[in-house]
């Protein structure tokens, strides 16, 4: 990844008794709201509806986001059972397609690089994510931005699961009390809160920075 010049804004954030900053990825990182979705493939509400049907409330996803199916091999079976479907499940699921499916959000990148390089806190992920997801974010060099973090397709669990969150407490020695954990979805916040780590919703991927200053001194 390029490097970007630290961001003296953020030289001097200060988060009275937390150590540890916790970032979700998807909705902070990367754009997963959907809306690349209708521009690339041309959909109608109604088949961007079905389109979103398909692809999530089928049982076999939990498995693909816990890591127990890959991508790839439930993206070939959907297409078997809709064809129809074919194109728009292929750019949903595909690696191909995935820069394009859920583009990176590099305002973000820049914001958590520029906070990491001032050596203040431990920072680290957790985020839901299938294996396709995991493969693309470790290329681009996103996975070792941070000080490391808790993927669902590793752990065999997800958020809110409270195991998965105990998965990354455990690994790197954290006190929940010292962490701040950021997320777009409120129910992750509440079950990280249930093990005493703070939250703060991110409403929009934009919403990023200007939560982060709530923190500055």
């Amino acid at each position: 990844m390029d490097n970007h010049p630290i961001n003296d804004t953020y030289s001097n954030l200060d988060v009275k008794g937390v150590k540890s900053l916790i970032f979700d990825i998807g909705g902070l990182i990367l754009d997963d709201s959907g809306e690349n979705l209708q521009p690339k493939l041309n959909l109608s509400e109604q088949r961007k509806g079905e389109l979103e049907t398909i692809l999530y409330n089928d049982p076999r996803w939990y498995e693909v986001m816990t890591g127990r199916m890959c991508c790839e091999d439930y993206m070939h079976a959907l297409i078997r059972e809709h064809p129809n479907f074919a194109h728009e499940l292929e750019f949903s699921l595909g690696m191909r397609y995935f820069a394009e499916s859920m583009p990176l959000y590099q305002p973000n990148i820049n914001l958590l690089k520029s906070l990491h390089e001032t050596g203040k806190y431990q920072m680290y992920w957790l985020s839901n994510m299938q294996d396709t997801e995991y493969q693309f974010l470790e290329r681009q060099g996103i996975l070792d931005l941070l000080d490391g973090g808790a993927y669902s397709c590793i752990e065999h669990c997800k958020k809110p699961e409270l195991e998965f969150y105990q998965a990354l407490f455990e690994r790197y020695q954290l006190n929940p009390r010292e962490c701040v954990f950021f997320d777009d979805k409120a129910r992750n916040l509440d079950a990280g809160e249930q093990l005493g780590m703070r939250g703060e919703l991110v409403p929009k991927i934009s919403a990023l920075e200007r939560i982060l200053k709530k923190y500055i001194k």
